[in-house]
């Protein structure tokens, strides 16, 4: 079983092994240029596999550097109000 799902921002590739064959070396999603090898101890098992493409980063915004960024974003822009509090006064 195989199927991609693709539009103009993700391309989402799912293969399942329903045959077991041990001789199954991997599949090559043509349409998109996409594909993937097995170990032959996973061409016996009952396994998935989900090839997802974005075209865009959805994971930049979680790692550790970005996040020190975003509060020093946020600590500089508290600063700036507090200084343009003490020269109103």
């Amino acid at each position: 079983m195989q199927t991609v799902v693709q539009d103009d921002n993700i391309t989402l590739c799912l293969w399942a092994n329903l045959n077991k064959n041990p001789r199954f070396k991997g599949y090559r999603f043509e349409e998109v240029g996409l594909g993937f090898e097995l170990p032959k101890p996973l061409a016996v098992s009952d396994i998935a596999v989900r090839i997802l493409h974005t075209r865009y980063d959805h994971l930049s915004h979680h790692s550790e550097r970005e996040q020190v960024q975003r509060r020093r974003s946020m600590m500089e822009g508290h600063l700036r109000v507090l200084q343009r509090c003490k020269m109103g006064r």
